[in-house]
């Protein structure tokens, strides 16, 4: 009988010794604007915006003026579970 509980006690104690799941580590993730030209290297034309939610970036949340061929990301900052983190 003690010999059973002893088992279970270092049983238990062996369980609580094992390392745990790992802390959740939230990683960065960068958010990019996207900007419409009219041509190469032309004037800016559409700027399509992206959000930061605590799930994510939503991109293309929103576009102001119009897409053409011609677009180029710029990072704008980075999305930490809703947290907008500037450059």
């Amino acid at each position: 009988m003690i010999r059973r509980k002893l088992a279970v006690i270092l049983f238990a104690a062996s369980l609580l010794s094992l390392p745990g799941p790992a802390l959740s580590v939230t990683q960065s993730e960068p958010i990019y604007h996207i900007y419409y030209y009219d041509a190469p290297n032309g004037s800016v034309v559409g700027i399509h915006y992206s959000d930061c939610t605590y799930w994510g970036v939503t991109t293309h949340a929103w576009l102001v003026g119009e897409t053409t061929e011609y677009s180029e990301p710029l990072l704008a900052g980075y999305c930490n579970q809703g947290v907008w983190e500037p450059l």
